[in-house]
């Protein structure tokens, strides 16, 4: 069955003010739906008189639908009657922006519009109620709440707002929950976080070094500023920032004035150190016949100084017991549209590597895929010490270096390298002839000593002694 949308007898008239709603814009939708949204659009049609025997044809009309000056629906100058077929929802909103009624279902529309948005209903005798026995106004919609009550009696629906809505429309408790949970499960922009994971959180980006705009990370930037480039001698970028490189480093509070460390600067990175300080060991030396030949004490007496060898120890670099996470700084507020935008398959299948150098010597190191910005769809960031041009292959007698923007071929690297490499190999040499040395000397002592223990008949040996 067709619904009537209009008489064009009749105006549309304003309910708060009793004014005509003149130059108003309509949306009609589907029954139980927000007639704003595009994709709730219901059709809406003129009846044109097809043929003398009274048949009729649906000619479309484009939405919104326009009243005139008189608050009549017009189409083309002219004035209307649309239909819809069957119930529908209907939004209309004022020449000045406002919207002044929103219905979910209208299903006799003849009536509604001639008297029920005309007139006002009348209350109840405490003024806080509709009179239910007056059916001109919101009891058209089966179910409805008192509008006049202060709160809502039974259980009053509502279209759920999109995401990120900050409008003075109603809010659902669906499109609450929905917000909590994204400001629950994102931090606040600024802070530092560790994540156990090797992929950052959609709000946040790794603590690479890597350089954002600060026109899409306002927030964060306003934090940040460019203390990360001057504190490590960096030029600032008039459109960009760097956030903090986190990587394999430690976390140490700024000294702000204590005194306690001229290393706790606010975003210097400063390199592995120890504490200045120094370590004695003696021994003494023995004569070939056992008897010590003047010195510091030794065994037995005094001896010359003699360098107590040890064998090397530890690894590459002096840590406490570590569990490595990923660094993230939040760089998004949980309101901001961020979308997974790499995820697209326009992005997926092309996205690029990053190559990382030696922040010293310029050479590559390794290769990994590359961190998408969360506000930038198709950028790629690229941490510090990296780059996204590709290397070329290896030369023999060179070593590939990244410099001045661009890759090259280094053979003085290579000789250099060759050099300390064949220079590793003679001290270690070296050093095993030397510890061997010490080692035969050693023995040779340590039989004189036993020799001289026997002979002096003393009733033990060096390795009785534990020595």
């Amino acid at each position: 069955m067709s619904s009537l949308i209009t008489n064009p007898a009749s105006q549309f008239i304003n309910p708060y003010f009793g004014s005509i709603a003149e130059n108003a814009t309509i949306y009609v939708g589907l029954s139980n739906t927000d007639a704003m949204n595009p994709d709730n659009r219901q059709d809406v049609y003129l009846m044109q008189l097809a043929n003398e025997a009274g048949g009729f044809t649906k000619v479309p009309l484009p939405q919104p639908l326009k009243t005139n000056s008189a608050g009549v629906i017009v189409y083309e100058g002219m004035p209307v009657t649309p239909w819809v077929d069957g119930a529908y929802s209907i939004t209309i909103i004022g020449y000045d922006g406002s919207t002044f009624y929103t219905s979910f279902y209208v299903d006799d529309p003849t009536y509604w519009l001639r008297l029920d948005l005309a007139t006002e209903p009348a209350r109840t005798p405490d003024g806080l109620h509709y009179d239910p026995a007056d059916i001109h106004g919101v009891h058209m919609v089966a179910g409805a709440a008192p509008i006049l009550s202060p709160e809502f009696e039974g259980e009053p629906r509502a279209v759920t707002p999109p995401p990120k809505d900050s409008s003075t429309r109603l809010a659902t408790t669906e499109f609450v929950s929905n917000e909590v949970g994204k400001v629950e499960s994102t931090g606040v922009v600024g802070t530092s976080a560790w994540w156990n994971s090797s992929t950052p959180p959609l709000n946040a980006v790794v603590e690479d070094g890597s350089q954002l705009l600060k026109d899409s990370y306002p927030d964060l930037y306003a934090i940040i500023g460019d203390q990360v480039a001057l504190a490590n001698g960096l030029v600032p970028d008039s459109a960009s920032f760097f956030v903090p490189d986190m990587r394999g480093r430690y976390v140490r509070g700024v000294d702000n004035g204590a005194g306690r460390s001229q290393y706790a600067s606010l975003f210097v990175y400063y390199q592995d150190m120890f504490r200045t300080h120094s370590h004695n060991a003696f021994a003494g030396n023995w004569a070939a016949d056992g008897n010590n030949s003047g010195g510091n004490e030794g065994l037995y007496g005094t001896g010359n100084d003699i360098p107590l060898p040890t064998d090397a120890a530890g690894g590459a670099e002096t840590m406490p017991m570590t569990v490595p996470k990923l660094p993230i700084i939040w760089a998004v507020k949980a309101s901001q549209a961020v979308s997974t935008w790499w995820a697209e398959p326009q992005y997926a299948f092309s996205r690029p590597y990053v190559h990382l150098v030696n922040p010293e010597t310029g050479e590559h190191v390794t290769s990994v895929l590359a961190r998408p910005s969360p506000r930038e769809p198709g950028v790629w960031l690229t941490p510090a010490h990296a780059t996204q041009a590709t290397p070329p292959e290896p030369v023999q007698g060179t070593v590939t270096v990244f410099r001045n923007g661009s890759w090259m071929q280094d053979a003085n690297l290579y000789l250099q390298r060759k050099q300390q490499q064949e220079q590793r190999v003679v001290i270690a040499k070296q050093q095993r002839e030397k510890t061997n040395q010490q080692l035969m000397e050693q023995g040779k002592k340590r039989a004189l000593m036993n020799k001289w223990f026997k002979e002096n008949g003393a009733p033990y040996q060096l390795e009785d002694l534990g020595l």
